[in-house]
């Protein structure tokens, strides 16, 4: 073997070395561009499953108002008077001032009006604050 043919023997490697990095960068960028689609779609999908979490109404009937879909503090009251925890709580209210309200008798002493009378300003309190929580959150409609 003379030296010409080692040295191109050399060059065939350098050459074939040369083209194999060049195919390895080209997968690694085409790596990178899948990859950042994947993450851009991923948080695409991200973003979609947010706004649908925000516009659910939890298994409610009710449809979201679209000043409800437009205004954070909207939102949050419809979101609030739409719940199933609320609805039950007012219904224990309703509940209790109802039997509240059958406590009255004749003749009553004194204390025990003050005590009924109270109790029903609270729930009067409890209903006025429910009832400016639906108007925010559902509107007037």
């Amino acid at each position: 073997m003379n030296k010409n043919s080692k040295f191109s023997i050399a060059n065939k490697d350098i050459q074939e070395d040369s083209n194999e990095k060049q195919v390895i960068e080209l997968n690694s960028s085409s790596l990178y561009d899948k990859a950042a689609e994947k993450e851009s779609a991923a948080e695409a999908g991200s973003i979609k499953r947010r706004e649908d979490r925000r516009n659910s109404n939890q298994g409610s009937s009710i449809e979201t108002p679209d000043r409800a879909k437009n205004n954070t503090l909207y939102y949050w009251f419809f979101k609030l008077c739409s719940h199933f925890l609320f609805t039950v709580i007012i219904t224990l209210c309703i509940s209790a001032n109802t039997i509240l309200l059958a406590m009255d008798r004749y003749p009553i002493r004194s204390d025990e009006l003050q005590y009924l009378d109270d109790l029903n300003e609270v729930f009067t309190y409890i209903f006025l604050v429910e009832m400016c929580i639906k108007l925010i959150g559902l509107g007037f409609n």
